[in-house]
């Protein structure tokens, strides 16, 4: 798979989820024991549920799993013991409509009060795969396992999938769908002077060609759930299979729903994609957004791959608030350098214009800069939100709004008013000197009360627009 199409479809997950048919909307949990209570919002077709060992991803997945279709083997599992009461509420999209299930739990056995069930398609590679090896191991002739079920030998495209998934180069795939508790799948592959089968081949090989045979035998428009695709995975491999499971997803419509604490899984998502979980006071929490502490606690370090140059120190401010806002990751893949004015950040990008290298810069102009016709036709050019310098914005905020920076800061609206009075008539980089010293503020701590300030008072699409802009950019 092109790294150019990999970013395509990454991109994707942010500009075109109404290509999705299938779609999950909202989970509730209410006082289950292991869990407590929390509401998920799925804000994109492709999720993942992240959170450290032991934080109850596993049985997250598996009350999700069970109030969407109640599947009838599931009670004995060591996940629904977890599940001893409490109850579960889950909405959906399906061809346009929307549809809402109940489910109360009692000693572990699920009982749908109200709504449906519906199909989907559960992968746990870390309960399947030994149970799976050790069932074909049973059978010492092949002729014995497949008894007449037919072989299919993978198509040209197909083996192309499995090579990339698995970093190897096979020279022959075949698989046979065989009857044992169910049907499961048998594969023969030939590699370098080797032909071995499902009985000898490494955990981790299996793991991964029965995560692509579940997703390549799955109807269009299906739920999936995986629970730690990564299990058994190289790093190498656990990346390759979250670019592969992306590309089935955008491909045939599947809704897919992931546990995992996979950097190589997690580090490429948009942060849409991305649910951090964690606990406290007993009950499952969403952190929103992830803190750098989360992020490095499953392995998502800090590698700056990009230059973000902007016009002084407030927009430095503001432009590191707004990108932990919208997406925590690449904040940390990012590093902002103030220039001097529009004119640095122009002389700068020309004059790294011909560096071809690991490193991208990317211009972030202030808002008024968008009607300026050299700077918007600059190849590496992007400007923050609105049409106006942020400080400009800020300043008019405050003035109209003076009892909002007075409930953030544990004042009266009297006091920041005589700030205000003090401040009147003088030009930008006095007022805000006046209004620091007013609050006893930095200059740095006042701007970051005034994010807060601002990015309740804009639009969301506002945002969303300038991040997918960014995007873009990058």
């Amino acid at each position: 798979m092109k790294a150019a199409r990999v970013k395509d479809l990454y991109r994707h997950l942010v500009t075109k989820k109404q290509k999705w048919n299938s779609t999950l909307n909202t989970f509730s949990i209410k006082e289950i024991p292991s869990l407590g209570s929390i509401d998920i919002p799925f804000t994109s077709p492709f999720t993942v549920i992240c959170g450290p060992n032991g934080v109850g991803k596993s049985t997250l997945l598996n009350a999700l799993r069970l109030t969407m279709d109640g599947n009838a083997e599931l009670p004995a599992s060591s996940f629904s013991r977890k599940l001893t009461s409490g109850s579960s509420y889950l909405a959906l999209q399906a061809n346009g409509e929307t549809f809402e299930t109940e489910v109360s739990f009692n000693n572990g056995i699920p009982t749908r009060s109200s709504g449906d069930a519906r199909q989907l398609v559960f992968i746990s590679t870390g309960e399947t795969i030994f149970s799976l090896q050790n069932s074909l191991c049973a059978f010492d002739s092949r002729e014995d396992l497949i008894n007449g079920a037919g072989t299919k030998e993978l198509s040209e495209e197909e083996l192309e999938q499995v090579n990339y998934i698995l970093k190897r180069d096979y020279r022959r795939v075949a698989v046979s769908e065989v009857e044992l508790k169910g049907i499961v799948p048998f594969f023969e592959v030939s590699y370098g002077d080797d032909d071995y089968d499902s009985r000898t081949m490494g955990t981790g090989e299996l793991s991964a060609l029965y995560i692509w045979w579940e997703l390549t035998r799955a109807e269009k428009d299906s739920f999936i759930l995986l629970e730690e695709p990564e299990t058994f995975l190289s790093p190498a491999t656990q990346e390759a299979m979250a670019n592969f499971l992306l590309s089935e997803a955008y491909s045939k419509g599947y809704c897919i729903t992931i546990t995992s604490h996979s950097a190589a899984m997690i580090a490429q998502l948009p942060a849409s994609s991305l649910k951090f979980i964690f606990r406290a006071g007993g009950s499952l929490r969403l952190s929103d957004p992830p803190n750098p502490g989360t992020l490095e606690k499953l392995g998502i370090k800090s590698y700056v791959k990009t230059i973000l140059l902007v016009e002084d120190a407030a927009a430095e401010i503001f432009l590191k608030h707004l990108l932990e806002h919208v997406d925590p990751i690449l904040s940390t893949n990012v590093a902002i350098k103030i220039r001097d004015g529009h004119g640095g950040i122009t002389r700068t990008l020309r004059e790294v214009a011909e560096i071809q290298g690991p490193i991208k810069f990317i211009g972030i102009y202030d808002g008024d800069m968008r009607t300026n016709d050299a700077v918007r036709n600059l190849e590496n050019a992007c400007f923050l939100p609105g049409d106006e310098a942020i400080e400009s914005s800020f300043k008019k905020l405050v003035t109209a709004q003076p009892e909002q920076l007075a409930a953030i800061r544990g004042v009266s609206t009297e006091k920041v008013l005589e700030i205000l009075s003090g401040a009147e008539g003088a030009d930008l980089h006095d007022w805000y000197q006046a209004i620091s010293a007013g609050l006893g503020l930095s200059r740095e701590q006042l701007l970051s009360n005034l994010f807060v300030l601002w990015q309740r008072e804009l639009d969301n699409q506002i945002i969303e627009d300038w991040h997918n802009e960014l995007l873009k950019a990058l």
